[in-house]
């Protein structure tokens, strides 16, 4: 691979992306190089986004939980058995939303923080070029992360609609 060009497969070369250079591609005559990135860093905002967005609801069915088995242990005319159930879905709801807040290990584009001086050395397209493919691979990593952690989520979350259902029933009996 030269500075400027890089060969393409036969696959590329089908969707119109070479130019008159004997199948390679000039990053220079390629503004859409600069947009792809431009792309991908919105689709790494986006999943960071999401990140936030996840633990915040998190956070509020934890909170949920806290008042659900705040009032369940000091309210006196639930049966045993309905405190039980309550209580245990209650817990693991929360069990759940702890678990899921635990750290986890986010990825950020570009190589190790020692490694950027070196990479402004490097020419603009090789730069952008590098960082698109490190875009890619932290987005992909970062939504693998936060689908876990919607999992989590939406076990709480259900865990704890359940608990509050027993709550009502329970109540009304």
């Amino acid at each position: 691979m030269t500075e400027e060009t890089q060969e393409v497969d036969a696959e590329t070369e089908s969707d119109g992306a070479t130019e008159a250079t004997g199948g390679k591609v000039d990053y220079n005559s390629h503004p859409s190089l600069s947009k792809t990135l431009e792309e991908m860093r919105f689709r790494y905002n986006d999943e960071e986004d999401r990140k936030r967005s996840i633990g915040t609801k998190i956070g509020i069915v934890l909170t949920v939980n806290a008042i659900i088995i705040s009032y369940v242990i000091t309210i006196r005319e639930l049966s045993a058995l309905s405190k039980t159930v309550i209580l245990l879905l209650a817990f693991a709801s929360a069990a759940s939303c702890l678990y899921a807040l635990r750290p986890r290990r986010y990825s950020r584009p570009g190589e190790s923080i020692d490694d950027l001086p070196y990479e402004a050395f490097q020419e603009p397209h090789e730069f952008d070029e590098q960082f698109i493919w490190d875009y890619h691979k932290a987005v992909k990593e970062n939504t693998s992360v936060n689908n876990s952690l919607l999992c989590n989520f939406n076990l709480s979350f259900y865990l704890t609609l359940f608990s509050g259902i027993v709550l009502l029933l329970a109540s009304m009996i």
